[in-house]
């Protein structure tokens, strides 16, 4: 198989895998390389995590944002403010060249770090070891 060939399974591992959401967190722990796609569960738990007692801040993210209560997922724009969506796999996806080429860069870093199969690891392994 060659270079070409194995970095498109990759790809196409880590988007079949349809927990890209929890790998961004992950590279976002390590690093926050993906601060801009980094979504959250749209629930009391997120409101009390970043606003806590600040409910002026709350309110105003919400506000200027463009926020939906019944929406699954939230993130914090770079405004501060905050956004929710219920689709957020397309927008992952959109950008999985990034995610997968940070990956690979960061490789010895995240192979114990990110949850993804044992399959991607190897399939991984042997991208970079080729390099």
């Amino acid at each position: 198989m060659d270079r070409e060939e194995l970095l498109d399974n990759i790809k196409s591992a880590f988007i079949e895998t349809e927990n890209l959401r929890s790998i961004v967190s992950d590279i976002n722990s390590y690093d926050g390389y993906f601060d801009d796609i980094q979504w959250w569960d749209n629930d009391e738990d997120f409101f009390e995590t970043f606003y806590g007692d600040d409910i002026l801040g709350a309110v105003r993210a919400v506000c200027y944002g463009e926020y939906s209560y019944t929406d699954e997922y939230v993130r914090i724009d770079a405004y501060g403010n905050l956004e929710t969506s219920n689709s957020i796999q397309s927008e992952l996806e959109d950008n999985i060249d990034d995610i997968v080429e940070h990956i690979i860069e960061n490789w010895e870093e995240f192979k114990d770090t990110i949850d993804i199969t044992d399959n991607t690891k190897s399939l991984i392994d042997e991208y970079v070891k080729g390099e």
